[in-house]
């Protein structure tokens, strides 16, 4: 135990004091015989005698509770020094030392922040390799994704370089087709970009009171084209005075989305209904469709990036818009639910709860 150097200070420090103390009192002492001339030189000297043997005895009697205090001290400082070095290793679980038994005092105080660094040190760590993990699957989602379109689009540029399209017409519909390649790219690549720095919290939603009805009009227009194509029926019904605490342009992308989903879905001449239902207690918006509905098996997947069902319609679908969607909707505290039936039409359920009007954070 004296090898170690703080014990090798105590221990010179201490018995210097004692020497100090022992030489007060001596020349204390002497000073007092030569002075006041109390005593013979030889009562003096055993007045000094005793004074040595009682500074001795009460020294060492000192440096053994000074020793066994600073010794049981310096063995939890040593342990929690300890475990504190093995959380500059990286590729072990970073320790917990045991609670000791002192609540109060700066050594209670290090090793209850030790307990904060240490589980601070996990969550970072936890995060970090969350954050890996998502980045290397988002890469390998875009590169996967990419592969199919590219190879379309090099095949229909081989075409038109090497004039194998014998009539014009064939020459516009391949360039029709490479254009719908490279909107479903770029629409592709945008989403990820989106879903990515939704999921990492990049993006900071600007919550703000906003009305329903002009928000759900405007996701309803912006699909128009597509929904009178079809000669699609879709109905609003929301009350003109409900408002809800969320960020308007994001909340109108996430609705589009699943009413784009709905238009692909839902058979010609069908119809698609948007109720808003709004209390004290929550707000809730429902889009139905009477499309073919969603295969049990898909279900509990419908939501997962670049899942397409097993009746995808869609040739240029890649699956991400409802991903897109729940992203959106849960980040500003709501929460998004489908039911659905073969053959019946399917549901989706967006829910925030209300305290007066807007939604609570």
């Amino acid at each position: 135990m004296f090898k170690n150097k703080e014990f090798r200070q105590f221990t010179v420090g201490y018995w210097c004091m004692v020497l100090l103390f022992l030489l007060l009192l001596e020349g204390v002492n002497w000073f007092y015989w030569q002075e006041r001339e109390y005593g013979s030189r030889s009562q003096v000297m055993e007045l000094s005698l005793v004074f040595f043997g009682i500074t001795v005895l009460f020294g060492v009697l000192g440096y053994a509770v000074g020793y066994i205090c600073f010794s049981c001290l310096y063995r939890r400082l040593s342990a929690v020094s300890k475990e504190m070095g093995k959380c500059t290793v990286t590729d072990v679980d970073f320790p917990m030392t045991r609670e000791y038994e002192f609540t109060e005092g700066e050594l209670g105080i290090l090793v209850s922040n030790y307990h904060l660094l240490v589980q601070a040190l996990r969550e970072a760590k936890k995060q970090e390799m969350k954050e890996k993990c998502f980045l290397k699957e988002t890469i390998s989602d875009i590169s996967h994704q990419l592969k199919t379109p590219l190879a379309s689009l090099t095949v229909f540029l081989d075409l038109l370089i090497e004039e194998k399209l014998p009539e014009k017409e064939e020459e516009k519909r391949v360039l029709r087709e490479a254009q719908n390649q490279l909107q479903r790219m770029e629409w592709m690549v945008l989403s990820m970009l989106k879903l990515a720095r939704l999921e990492v919290g990049a993006i900071v939603f600007e919550t703000v009171k906003t009305p329903l009805y002009p928000m759900l009009l405007g996701s309803i227009n912006s699909l128009r084209p597509r929904y009178e194509d079809k000669e699609q029926q879709v109905t609003l019904s929301c009350p003109e005075d409900a408002v809800l605490v969320m960020d308007g342009d994001w909340m109108q992308e996430a609705v589009v989305n699943i009413l784009k989903n709905a238009v692909d879905y839902t058979p010609r001449k069908g119809e698609i209904r948007i109720v808003v239902e709004q209390n004290k207690i929550y707000t809730r918006i429902y889009i139905a469709d009477t499309g073919m509905g969603i295969s049990p098996e898909d279900l509990s997947h419908i939501f997962e990036r670049f899942h397409r069902g097993s009746n995808n319609v869609n040739s240029n679908s890649v699956g991400i818009g409802l991903s897109l969607a729940k992203s959106i909707i849960e980040g500003q505290g709501g929460r998004i639910h489908v039911d659905s039936e073969l053959s019946l039409g399917t549901q989706f359920t967006i829910t925030f709860v209300t305290e007066g009007g807007s939604n609570k954070k």
